[in-house]
């Protein structure tokens, strides 16, 4: 227990004790210019090898910052999405993503993502909740506006978007941007009419180049793949796919829908065969 109180104490007062040490060690030297039996003392009593030993740890202490902020570089977390996207929206200027997987719910925060997204011309797979299969009416609701939105404003005469819609329980939400660098967050139920929240709960920001960001790289492909290849997940918008999406007036009719809008896309790439 001893031991244990003694190596708390250094660590919290490393930084002081090796200052100390590194400015005991120069001011003795500078008094062993000035006091021949000083340096003389010095020379017999071995004193060099605890200087350099004092200028090992500072030099080790300057070396564990550095590679505390390179990691602390490659991570950083949030309060909620508006203060992750700052960040993120820096990471996308820099970089111009060629490549997004996202995971979303309604995709009711992210418009203006889905913007800068589309304005760096990239690929990009989207996964939406099906209406359907909503925790609730109000997000039923608020996913069939969406649906609107994306297929005739958002993603009309962009060729390069596909959007999918399950119905397994939604989990995980995040972007992946070619594979380098991700945006991750968690849905949370709760008993109000919303029913699930995903924008106001934590983010985190993340470079998967680092043990810590393949992890998370790997939980998201995982959970991505899983529901994009799902059966019971369905296409709303196919890559290259001209959408007229109807209107929407009653909510249980959005799958049916989706289904007969690929139906027709095939049969549209029939025809032009046999021409």
């Amino acid at each position: 227990m001893t031991m244990q109180k003694v190596r708390l104490l250094i660590e919290r007062h490393i930084h002081t004790i090796v200052g100390v040490q590194v400015f005991s060690i120069i001011a003795l030297w500078a008094m062993s210019v000035i006091i021949k039996p000083l340096q003389d003392w010095i020379l017999t009593h071995s004193v060099f090898n605890l200087i350099i030993i004092v200028l090992l740890n500072d030099v080790l202490l300057r070396v564990v910052q550095i590679k505390s902020k390179e990691l602390t570089a490659n991570l950083d977390v949030f309060a909620n999405e508006p203060e992750a996207y700052q960040s993120l929206r820096r990471y996308i200027d820099q970089n111009q993503p060629r490549q997004v997987d996202l995971i979303e719910y309604s995709t009711a925060t992210i418009h203006d993502l889905l913007e800068t997204l589309k304005s760096c011309r990239c690929t990009l797979r989207v996964l939406i909740c099906d209406p359907d299969a909503a925790i609730t009416a109000f997000q039923r609701d608020r996913i069939n506006d969406r649906i609107r939105d994306l297929t005739t404003l958002t993603f009309n005469d962009y060729p390069t978007a596909e959007v999918r819609m399950y119905r397994l329980p939604a989990s995980i939400r995040g972007r992946l941007f070619d594979g380098n660098y991700l945006t991750v967050g968690w849905h949370t139920y709760s008993n109000d009419s919303a029913g699930l929240y995903g924008h106001t709960n934590p983010m985190i920001n993340i470079h998967t180049n680092t043990p810590e960001g393949y992890m998370m790289k790997t939980m998201f492909v995982e959970a991505f793949n899983q529901l994009w290849d799902s059966p019971s997940t369905t296409v709303l918008i196919g890559a290259g796919a001209e959408m007229h999406f109807e209107e929407i007036k009653d909510p249980e009719t959005s799958r049916e829908i989706s289904e007969r809008l690929l139906i027709e896309e095939k049969a549209d790439g029939g025809s032009r065969d046999n021409e």
